[in-house]
């Protein structure tokens, strides 16, 4: 229709205005060449400037080698190392060897063995001893006590004996001590004479006194000799064979 064919009309005057437009731009703008030249160009000197491939790979792949020929040295040494192992083992693994171990490990078990008979001999024997050690016990108490008791007695004896022989138990019945003035103990008036100074000593304190008087001339009568003291007879030599508690 007549409305279709001015509608193609415009339409086609419109995209060929446009087409005319954008050629016109289109000429006005750079070429892509003229855009990627000086990217390229920075691009080539960056490239210039990096180390090659083979300059970066070659120190490791020197390293490589070496690690590697280490390597190889050092299997090759365990190896070798575990091969002398196993033929020091593979020689005491011989027939005669194991044998020989055998025979040895026997021979312990025998000696054990007649260890255990010997000690299951035994047996009764040790039973009997530990069902006496209850009444070996007994005996030694009982002893124990007695030598406690006699030491006790002992010791009770020599305490009264000390008592007794004490230069200061008289004083406790009402005498007193007489010193001279040099420290020398009176044993009677002959010993001391008028106008000397003594001390005499109580049981609470001491009190110096003069003597006054003449002396009454009476000597006391000597003391007799003590009696001589009995030879002791030598003991016995003590046995120093105890016997067997068991």
């Amino acid at each position: 229709s007549d409305y279709d064919r001015r509608l193609n009309t415009c339409g086609g005057r419109a995209v060929e205005e446009r087409r005319t437009r954008l050629i016109s731009a289109a000429r006005g703008l750079p070429r892509p060449a003229d855009l990627l030249a000086l990217a390229q160009q920075r691009l080539d000197l960056a490239v210039r400037g990096l180390p090659r491939l083979d300059d970066l790979t070659a120190p490791a792949e020197r390293r490589f080698k070496e690690v590697a020929a280490r390597l190889d040295a050092a299997l090759q040494r365990n190896t070798d190392i575990h091969a002398r192992d196993l033929l020091k083992v593979t020689a005491r693994l011989s027939p005669d060897t194991l044998h020989r171990q055998r025979n040895d490990a026997g021979r312990r078990v025998g000696d054990l063995g007649k260890r255990l008979d010997l000690a299951a001999r035994r047996v009764p024997e040790r039973v009997a001893q530990h069902a006496r050690l209850p009444a070996l016990q007994d005996r030694m108490n009982n002893c124990a006590k007695r030598r406690l008791e006699h030491e006790t007695n002992r010791l009770v004896g020599l305490d009264k004996l000390r008592l007794s022989l004490n230069p200061e138990r008289p004083l406790e019945l009402g005498f007193a001590l007489v010193r001279k003035a040099d420290g020398t103990i009176a044993r009677s008036a002959g010993d001391l004479a008028s106008g000397e100074r003594v001390s005499l000593k109580f049981k609470a304190g001491e009190r110096d006194a003069v003597i006054d008087g003449e002396s009454s001339g009476v000597v006391p009568p000597p003391q007799p000799a003590p009696p001589p003291r009995p030879t002791p007879r030598p003991k016995p030599a003590a046995s120093t064979d105890q016997g067997s508690l068991f």
